[in-house]
């Protein structure tokens, strides 16, 4: 028997999840690969206050991600407009991000059952 097929706010939501997962292996090849460098420079680069502030900031945003991508797999209101912001976010990064974007706005604009529960 086949499996039922997911539905619109499931697949955007696994897309989403999914470009912050991408997110937070980004972030951790980039301190893998700083670390494998030379020992000065990795030294240098967590000196700067700012560098710190950034790392945790994308951290700290792709776990969001994540998060809003599994509330819209729960079919949340509320994250839909969220993702909907980052989808519009997206739509800038020519021509991957703007993809991405329009397929994520696609399912949560027009695919959306306004009032039904997840099944």
């Amino acid at each position: 028997m086949a499996s039922p097929k997911p539905q619109a706010h499931e697949n955007a939501g696994r897309v989403i999840q999914f470009l912050g997962i991408l997110g937070v292996i980004g972030i951790a090849g980039f301190l893998i690969n700083s670390s494998l460098s030379e020992s000065s420079r990795l030294h240098r680069l967590f000196e700067s206050a700012e560098i710190i502030g950034l790392l945790v900031t994308l951290l700290v945003v792709t776990i969001l991600i994540i998060f809003v991508g599994g509330a819209v797999r729960k079919h949340k209101e509320w994250a839909r407009i969220v993702a909907m912001l980052y989808a519009a976010i997206l739509l800038l990064g020519f021509p991957i991000g703007t993809i991405i974007g329009v397929y994520i706005l696609w399912n949560l604009a027009l695919k959306w059952k306004v009032g039904s529960s997840p099944t």
